[in-house]
């Protein structure tokens, strides 16, 4: 598909990425450094992004789906940032691992087949603030393991992001729980004429399972459909 290394940078904007024996977009290497803007990416037999080895990669706006393994895979000391993305309907939404770290803003992340968001292994060389993975304001729905996965020493910040009726439980070890933040829950709830957020067990995070939504009788509060938010607006 598309491979940007050996401190290679560009942007490439409204392309379709498809079919490729690999990954349709590989960005590596330290240097390298490169923006995709409302791309389809899609039907390829490894990721649809994959940035390694120190690369930087921005994602904005693209439709990134039925990929073979991840929509989007970040290790090896890469950084993403991803904003406003559709993710869905590959094996895994996002992987950030072996001491990458990701922004990830805005995104809609669903119908994947194991994990929506997948965070693992921190930099312990560096500080949290360093190490950190920060997800903010993302939709997380309809995946078919868990939603969000923080585990094996994750360092991660959950900022005011739903996660919505997926078939696992949100999952978060041990290891990770001393390296994870939620966002504080602000008092009247936020917006006026907003109920005040009464389970603060994942912060400013609405997180509601499948479970809980198939046996309402458990909850405190009644879940919320992200997608009927949608057509109500």
């Amino acid at each position: 598909g598309v491979c940007v290394f050996e401190g290679g940078q560009g942007t490439f904007e409204g392309n379709r990425v498809t079919d490729n024996c690999m990954s349709g977009v590989e960005v590596s290497g330290e240097e390298s450094a490169a923006t995709f803007k409302e791309n389809q990416i899609f039907g390829n037999h490894g990721d649809g992004v994959l940035v390694y080895e120190g690369a930087n990669c921005t994602l904005t706006g693209n439709k990134i789906t039925q990929n073979w393994h991840c929509g989007v895979e970040a290790r090896d000391d890469a950084v993403l940032t991803a904003e406003e993305n559709e993710i869905g309907s590959n094996n895994f939404g996002v992987l950030v691992a072996r001491h990458a770290t990701g922004q990830l803003t805005n995104n809609t992340v669903s119908g994947n087949f194991v994990t929506g968001i997948d965070v693992s292994k921190r930099n312990k060389e560096k500080e949290d603030e360093e190490s950190m993975t920060v997800l903010a304001n993302n939709k997380v729905q309809y995946n078919l393991e868990s939603g969000v996965k923080l585990w094996f020493d994750a360092c991660v910040k959950m900022d005011v992001n739903t996660v919505f009726a997926n078939l696992e439980e949100m999952k978060l070890t041990p290891r990770s729980r001393r390296h994870v933040q939620f966002g504080e829950v602000e008092e009247g709830g936020g917006e006026e004429g907003e109920e005040p957020q009464k389970n603060t067990l994942f912060g400013n995070n609405k997180v509601s399972e499948l479970h809980d939504i198939l046996h309402p009788s458990t909850l405190h509060e009644d879940a919320e459909d992200p997608a009927a938010e949608q057509a109500e607006e």
